[in-house]
């Protein structure tokens, strides 16, 4: 008995796979530690995200002055995840900490202007704790500083911010990369390290105001 063919285009209907979602670009612009994490945050979003990364290490506010056009190139880009700090606070001393944050802020209110020109949704992630002595001569005062101004900036601008530092101060020193040099200590982070901070950012991302 033939089924009527009502039924045979409901039936078809019912059985189509449904439309796929397309993937929301997100490039992440930062230093060697956006590097690190940025495994743990692609696997975390999962297949929503494609998740890119700046060929290079984004180093200072300076450097990304220069290089941010061709960073963010021709895409549309949904998600810019992005921080500058670290290389910014090399050979610190505590006399030059607030002329030299002050002009940090300048140059980083500049590339917040650009990057809010994309109209994509912008997540700023704090610098890292740094343990002391360091090969750069970097301060933890100087982190502690120039991530209370950048904060500030951030809100200014209503730009969301993942709180890196925060989350891996209290356990830094379980996963502090061990230093091949008995004299200084190293500013990166062991695998663990970087997840947990891979984490972080992509629980940043998943969260919405909606």
């Amino acid at each position: 008995m033939r089924a009527p063919v009502g039924f045979l285009f409901v039936v078809t209907f019912l059985c189509l796979p449904p439309l796929s979602q397309a993937r929301q670009k997100l490039l992440v612009i930062g230093d060697s530690i956006s590097g690190g994490y940025r495994p743990t945050l692609a696997t975390r979003l999962g297949d929503s995200f494609e998740v890119s990364r700046i060929g290079e290490n984004g180093k200072d506010t300076r450097n990304g002055l220069q290089k941010l056009e061709t960073w963010l190139g021709e895409t549309k880009w949904d998600v810019v995840v992005f921080n500058w700090g670290l290389h910014d606070m090399k050979h610190g001393h505590l006399d030059a900490l607030e002329p030299r944050r002050d002009e940090y802020l300048k140059r980083l209110e500049r590339l917040v202007l650009r990057l809010k020109e994309t109209e994509a949704r912008l997540i700023f992630v704090t610098t890292t704790p740094v343990p002391e002595p360091n090969k750069a001569g970097r301060l933890n005062a100087y982190v502690v500083s120039f991530n209370e101004a950048a904060i500030a900036l951030m809100k200014q601008h209503q730009v969301e911010v993942c709180d890196a530092y925060s989350v891996i101060f209290p356990v830094r020193e379980t996963y502090e990369l061990p230093s091949k040099k008995p004299k200084w200590r190293d500013v990166h982070f062991t695998k663990g390290g970087y997840q947990i901070l891979g984490r972080a950012v992509s629980k940043t991302v998943l969260t919405t105001d909606e």
